[in-house]
């Protein structure tokens, strides 16, 4: 993720880890079918939150743009993982934060390659005052920023709220407190690196790099895609999501 063109990274985390966790959900299949799902939830919640608690840790002391995207991938296929174990309604909303999660995590990516083409580091503190030197790509920046942070009516706010209404309603009040924590530290060190690399001071070191339309079209088709999913997702995509949760 952090080395490779940023096309090649929006693959992996939009193709590579969606295929990688349905080779998961194939074996929890199997462990329903041999009555030992409640050993596998019982994984799979524990793994899903070790998984956003290691995001949160490096997210919050990361240096590296790339990385702190890679790093929010981690966190949201730990988010993926707990939803799955829940179960019912926590299933569906795993399948609809993994669309959601493709799309916005894609768009991510490919700005990603527009700043590391504008500034030619992927260090975040040599990247500032981005909104002056090219608002497309800031405004790309940001809007990828709250839909992965799950603003309304990113998509992903809808996943994750169903999530934590499905840990209230199974009475996993505990579960439902340390998810909202760890999602919450995540947001702020993830908010603080975006919004200085945003809005920071500006540095007379880097000139004015016109880019492209070509590297602004896709991330715009994508996220308007995520947030339009929000407010209205057509029934045929809705009864397909449905019926796939369905078996777990």
């Amino acid at each position: 993720h952090a080395v490779s063109p940023a096309p090649i990274s929006a693959l992996l985390s939009a193709a590579l880890l969606n295929s990688a966790f349905l080779m998961i959900l194939k074996v929890f299949k199997i462990t329903i079918l041999a009555s030992c799902d409640g050993y596998a939830r019982i994984m799979l919640i524990v793994m899903g939150f070790i998984s956003i608690f290691v995001a949160a840790v490096f997210i919050y002391h990361i240096s590296n743009y790339k990385r702190l995207l890679a790093y929010s991938s981690i966190e949201n296929m730990g988010i993926l993982a707990i939803g799955t174990a829940l179960g019912g309604l926590g299933t569906v909303a795993a399948f609809i934060h993994l669309i959601g999660h493709s799309l916005v995590k894609s768009a991510f990516f490919m700005t990603s390659g527009n700043i590391l083409r504008i500034y030619g580091t992927k260090e975040i503190k040599s990247v500032n005052a981005l909104m002056n030197r090219d608002k497309t790509t800031g405004f790309l920046w940001m809007a990828s920023f709250l839909a992965i942070s799950a603003f309304p009516p990113s998509v992903l706010f809808i996943s994750e709220f169903m999530i934590i209404k499905t840990m209230i309603i199974k009475n996993n009040y505990v579960s439902a407190v340390i998810f909202l924590f760890l999602l919450t530290v995540i947001l702020y060190g993830m908010g603080r690196a975006i919004i200085n690399m945003c809005f920071g001071g500006e540095n007379s070191e880097f000139k004015l790099q016109k880019l492209p339309l070509v590297m602004y079209i896709p991330q715009l088709i994508l996220l308007l895609a995520a947030f339009l999913a929000g407010i209205y997702m057509p029934e045929n995509i809705t009864q397909m999501i449905v019926n796939s949760a369905s078996g777990f």
